[in-house]
């Protein structure tokens, strides 16, 4: 199989630019809070507990 490894392209939900390098991508989920190191979010009305070393946020906007 081959696979393009463009920004937008993504393999049974990983996004290829950042799973090499161990980075998870998490789109649909909405912060709620941090402790610690862990960040709680919520997706589809669960909550969900996600332990991290480096937290990185992206942001957008819905037209």
């Amino acid at each position: 199989m081959t696979v393009s490894r463009g920004w937008n392209d993504t393999v049974r939900g990983t996004y290829w630019p950042f799973a090499a390098d161990g980075v998870r991508v998490l789109t649909g989920h909405t912060a709620a809070r941090i402790e610690d190191r862990v960040l709680v979010a919520t997706r589809a009305g669960d909550a969900v507990r996600i332990l991290f070393d480096t937290l990185i946020v992206a942001v957008g906007r819905k037209a």
